[in-house]
């Protein structure tokens, strides 16, 4: 499993790399995994795109820091 800090990274590159767009990337692939039955890789790819939301609504910055 992923550490917090592995997924704030991942998230934070594909923001840099999609913008806005990160987040349907993330739920896409979340999506393609459950239909495959692979529940603990779309579990991590949920909390991805967790981690891209939380950046895009201002709850915690590129670098994982929650903004107080």
């Amino acid at each position: 499993m992923l550490h917090q800090e592995d997924l704030n990274r991942l998230a934070a590159f594909m923001l840099n790399q999609h913008g806005s767009r990160a987040l349907d990337y993330a739920e896409s692939a979340m999506a393609q995994l459950l239909l495959m039955g692979e529940e603990r890789r779309a579990d991590a790819w949920r909390m991805v795109g967790r981690a891209v939301r939380d950046m895009l609504e201002g709850r915690i910055t590129r670098d994982g820091h929650a903004i107080h």
